[in-house]
């Protein structure tokens, strides 16, 4: 039984190192939790890595589609260096197969793929929101995984590590495109939530919330969906067009627009109103936005 120590997990070698398997590449490896299980004494462990679980349920114990009239036959989850992850261990009961890829965040410095890595925003969905796959979907994956785990047993050379960043980035590519269907697919359901956010933006300045909150956040909007911030922003962006965070602040100066001409109140109320801590944040954020101060605006409409 592993001791409380194995809490953290920083490295891949440390990760080979409790699976007792040999580090072929210290920034990437795959393991099959089914066939080489570990007992725990803790729930979860803090990770130092990214990880990317596929788990395949046993039969008969999930009825779903994946909205194209396809069986959900595996889900995908993500975890990203820094979260805290439930052993996996503890759900060989429901899952005949769980796999695992896991890289380190030291596999992205200074390359193409690090530069671009934000945009596989599925990092920072909840587990809850994970990804459902069809039985075609779930070939494509594991056959990529079938490939890295080659190359894991292979000699290493100078392509080796260049052979499997293209691997996990064609995983993570493959990920984002069924993460889009899977959106799609829960249009009506998303449209909601995006009409929601809309209303609920306008009553958090119009009722002292963000008085009494602060300036708007993802997060709060988020928890109101009962979603990730993450999750959150993907549906607002797939529903609208919009990127939520530039919606944010086009809604902060749309909002200290109308109090600067609909009333007297000085800046420094406007900005407290605003959910702004100092009134020289409001102002810089104001005229980046507006092109002009404040006090400027007001004048030019008064």
């Amino acid at each position: 039984m592993e001791r409380e120590r194995q809490f953290t997990i920083d490295t891949i070698e440390d990760l080979n190192r409790l699976y007792r398997i040999d580090t072929k590449c210290r920034f990437v490896t795959l393991i099959d939790i089914t066939d080489n299980p570990r007992t725990y004494t803790t729930e979860q462990s803090q990770i130092g890595y990214y990880a990317i679980f596929v788990k395949v349920p046993r039969e008969g114990s999930v009825m779903l589609t994946n909205g194209q009239g396809d069986s959900v036959v595996a889900t995908v989850t993500m975890y990203a260096p820094g979260d805290f992850v439930r052993h996996v261990e503890k759900e060989l009961s429901e899952y005949k197969k769980i796999i695992g890829l896991f890289f380190s965040p030291t596999l992205l410095s200074g390359s193409t793929f690090g530069r671009h890595f934000s945009e596989y925003t599925f990092f920072q969905y909840n587990r809850e929101e994970s990804l459902m796959l069809g039985s075609q979907e779930e070939d494509v994956i594991l056959a990529i995984f079938s490939r890295i785990h080659d190359e894991l047993l292979g000699e290493e050379d100078r392509n080796t590590l260049h052979i499997l960043t293209d691997q996990i980035k064609l995983v993570l590519d493959y990920c984002l495109r069924y993460y889009d269907r899977q959106l799609a697919n829960r249009h009506n359901q998303n449209y909601q939530i995006a009409q929601q956010f809309l209303q609920n933006i306008n009553l958090y300045f119009n009722n002292g919330t963000a008085k009494q909150m602060g300036v708007p956040t993802i997060s709060y909007f988020a928890d109101l969906a009962h979603t990730s911030p993450g999750y959150f922003s993907d549906i607002i962006k797939k529903e609208t067009g919009v990127n939520i965070k530039k919606y944010l602040q086009y809604k902060i100066i749309e909002a200290a627009k109308q109090l600067l001409m609909a009333t007297d109140k000085p800046i420094n109320e406007i900005s407290e109103w605003l959910g702004f801590k100092y009134p020289q944040h409001f102002t810089r954020l104001f005229k980046h936005e507006a092109g002009m101060s404040p006090r400027d605006f007001r004048k030019q409409r008064k």
